[in-house]
Parts: C-alpha cells; structure tokens; sequence
C-alpha cells in the first residue's frame, strides 16, 4: 500500500514543480455544453463528425455508460474514421475515444480525484509517510466503493481497464503530434488532455506484476494485506518524441 501511494504522492508532487503556469495549463477543465439527451439510436446511427457534436453534452456519455452495444458502436464508427481524417478531426475523435473510455468508468472519476489532488499539492504542505494510505483511499472515486467503504472489484477491475484503453488512444493521439504542437482548430483543452494521458501511462506503467491483469494486481495491493509491493517501478517516459511527452508538450509541460 505505501509503495503504490509513494508512487502516486510522487507523481503529483513531480507536477508541483513544473512550474504554475504548467499546472494552470494541466487543471484547466472542459465544460460540458448543456443539450438535449442524446439517444442510443442517434449514437448508432451518427458518423464521425456528429459524434463529435453529440458529445458536447453530459448526456452522450451517460448513454454510452449505459448501453455496452451502443458504446461500442460509437468506437467502431471512430476507428473506422481515422484512417481518411484530416489531421484536425483524427486529433480530435482520439481525444474523443480516450474521453469515451474514461468517462463511461469510474477512470473518469479517478482522473478528477488526481486533478483535486495535484490541486492541493500546489500551495500545500507534503502528506507524510503515515497519511499515505488515507491518500490513496482519498483517490479513489465513490463508484467503486461500497456504502461500507470497501472496494468494489467489478467496478474497480472496470475503471483500470478503462484507463488502460485510454491510454491506447493518448499514444495515438500523441503520435499525431510530433512537433509538440496540435493541428489549428483543435476543439478540447491540451492540459485536460495531457492531466488524463499521465495517469493512464502511471497506470499502465505499473503492470500486472504477474498477476493476471493490472487491475487484478492493483486490487489486491489496496485489499490483500500479503500482497507485495512493486519490486520495480519506472515512471513513464516523458521526453519530447514520445507519444507522452508530445501530448505533455502541447500543454506546454516539461519536466
């Protein structure tokens, strides 16, 4: 449990020195519009660039979470899409596919948790060694916990798996942007991007550790007392060229 918190705790405190206007570029948050609930069948039967505009509303994700078929319809119609995209749209339905991923699991409450958080760090004080364990319970979103506070595998195995996904689309999306810079006209917010993108890679960056997926491994360190800690552990690579690092540079964050 200390270990995974350390590493946690070191990634958020590792944000606090790149520096404010890094971190207002790294908090800053998208704003849903408000419009009309958006049905399965208007999801179903949209192409690419409406699904960019349906997702403009609250709704749209909350149909996705919902309805497993209709998500996975929407991805489908995205993937189909990239190949012939213009450098605008493809940033844009990957940045769509991440969030999709994200905000139909409790990734997407987790990602506002770490927001919060490296929100905190900015004008605090370090938690010492003794609140870490409290730390990582703080992290962890609502719904994936139970009324007793316990965790909720299903719901946990869930939103790893939803930040591991996301991750998929982030270095994509951050091979689409070799110069560190986002075609003209991009719709969504670098920082939201680059904030998301960090903790999916810290996520994916921790493994299974022999278990049999990542989320596995991960519920047992936070529910298993003789579950061992990482032996190793290496924070993703973040330098300028790497699908991570462009994504970071966009937002213009360096470590």
């Amino acid at each position: 449990m200390k270990r995974l918190g350390i590493i946690i705790l070191t990634f958020a405190v590792a944000l606090t020195l790149s520096g404010c206007s890094a971190l207002d570029a790294l908090l800053q948050v998208n704003i849903l519009k408000s419009l009309a609930a958006v049905s399965p069948d208007e999801i179903k039967s949209a192409d690419s660039a409406t699904l960019l505009d349906l997702s403009a509303s609250s709704s749209f994700y909350e149909t996705l979470a919902g309805d497993a078929a209709t998500k996975t319809a929407a991805l489908d119609t995205i993937d189909a899409a990239l190949p012939g995209a213009n450098a605008v749209d493809k940033q844009e339905l990957l940045a769509l596919a991440a969030n999709i991923e994200l905000q139909t699991t409790p990734a997407g409450d987790l990602i506002n948790n770490i927001g919060s958080l490296i929100s905190d760090l900015i004008g605090g004080t370090e938690p010492s060694a003794a609140d870490i364990e409290g730390l990582v319970r703080d992290i962890l979103p609502d719904s994936v916990l139970d009324a007793d506070g316990a965790i909720e595998k299903d719901a946990f195995l869930a939103m790893i798996a939803g930040l591991e996904a996301a991750d998929d689309h982030y270095i994509e999306l951050g091979n689409t942007i070799s110069t560190g810079v986002y075609a003209p006209g991009i719709n969504f917010v670098p920082g939201d991007i680059a904030q998301s993108a960090l903790v999916t890679a810290l996520v994916v960056a921790i493994g299974d550790q022999g278990y049999s997926s990542t989320g596995e491994y991960l519920y047992a360190l936070l529910t298993v007392p003789a579950t061992s800690d990482p032996a190793t552990f290496a924070f993703p690579v973040m330098t300028l060229g790497t699908p991570l690092g462009n994504l970071l540079d966009a937002a213009n964050i360096s470590f």
